[in-house]
């Protein structure tokens, strides 16, 4: 057996383990407190250079966007941008996008988004739960994304929320470099 297939295998058993873990409990809410001081807000064209900055601080090539290809998709008008904001300074965001045809509509998260500084404090739950209600409204029955096999901390958030794994994209970012792909069906609960 190659590395790469045991490496496989060693993460399906985690995944088979973390889901069967997660689903059994609802997912975490965040803390009051900073959701309290923290404004959810959809995007303005003004606010290109901090969302920018937080794109260059979290992702390196090749897992950063272009500004051109980031500019595409804040204005797509099939698409919604949350950004996450404490004393008018940006501490994340997150875009998604979505088809209507052929039906069913699907969303696809692009990325969600925290400064470094600003992690573990709820923001990528209530980022990812605003995108959510905006794919509800636009009619969506399926939400999917890619996420890079070792970002666990972001595999973590997406099986709190439901999303269950569906298969590996090899090359996905560059070549060899995969990614795992999630899904699931929007949950049309309200937002807390």
């Amino acid at each position: 057996m190659s590395f790469l297939d045991y490496a496989d295998r060693a993460l399906q058993k985690f995944l088979r383990a973390a889901r069967a873990n997660l689903l059994s409990r609802s997912p975490p809410s965040p803390p009051a407190s900073y959701i309290v001081s923290m404004i959810y807000r959809p995007y303005r064209p003004e606010d290109f250079p901090q969302l920018y900055a937080i794109e260059q601080e979290c992702f390196q090539p090749p897992f950063r966007f272009p500004r051109h290809y980031m500019r595409q998709l804040l204005a797509n008008p099939n698409a919604a941008t949350w950004i996450a904001e404490a004393d008018q300074q940006m501490d994340g965001f997150a875009i998604v996008e979505w088809t209507t045809s052929p039906a069913p509509a699907t969303a696809y998260i692009q990325t969600i988004e925290v400064a470094l500084a600003r992690r573990k404090r709820g923001i990528a739950a209530e980022l990812l739960r605003r995108i959510e209600s905006s794919v509800i409204s636009a009619g969506a029955q399926v939400l999917w994304l890619h996420v890079a096999e070792e970002n666990t901390s972001a595999i973590r958030l997406y099986l709190a929320h439901g999303f269950l794994p569906q298969g590996r994209q090899e090359n996905h970012y560059a070549p060899g470099l995969a990614a795992l792909i999630f899904a699931k069906q929007p949950d049309p609960s309200p937002i807390r």
